[in-house]
């Protein structure tokens, strides 16, 4: 992106990134009070560590890193979905009412049949998306000005 861009775009990731990072805080200590999720080592490890990556994101965006800082981001992000769903494995969904009706991955499943169609269609469509987002980040790859937003854009 161009500096005027890249200013701006770092200028609301601090103001909203800072926000984001007291939000984030607040609901690892609901999730820590008024659930079992810590229970899982390895829960506790990746929002551990996610967290950190919060952290250090910020930081990297305020000493000007973004690549840092788009890393520790995506990491941070990683993080959170790896801890909750090892925090919830084997469930799917908590019941409020008795954990005895919670869905879990063993009432929850398909049939033999759905699950070998599944993952023939996974199997192809997979590589496509994966193909997709490669090709994606290899067109964005350059800088961004705003002289690039003319009718040759699209």
């Amino acid at each position: 992106t161009s500096t005027y861009l890249l200013d701006r775009a770092r200028t609301l990731g601090l103001k909203f990134g800072v926000a984001a990072a007291v939000f984030y805080v607040i609901c690892m200590i609901l999730t820590y009070v008024e659930t079992d999720l810590y229970q899982s080592t390895v829960a506790t490890a990746a929002l551990f560590l996610s967290a950190l990556s919060f952290v250090l994101g910020i930081g990297a965006l305020y000493k000007r890193a973004h690549k840092g800082a788009f890393i520790l981001g995506a990491l941070a992000i990683v993080g959170t979905t790896v801890g909750f769903f090892a925090g919830l494995f084997p469930r799917l969904m908590v019941s409020s009412l008795n954990s005895g009706y919670s869905l879990t991955i063993y009432n929850a499943s398909s049939t033999e049949y759905t699950l070998s169609i599944m993952t023939i269609a996974a199997g192809i469509l997979v590589p496509v998306v994966l193909c997709y987002q490669i090709w994606t980040y290899y067109i964005f790859r350059k800088r961004v000005s705003p002289n690039d937003s003319g009718h040759q854009a699209y």
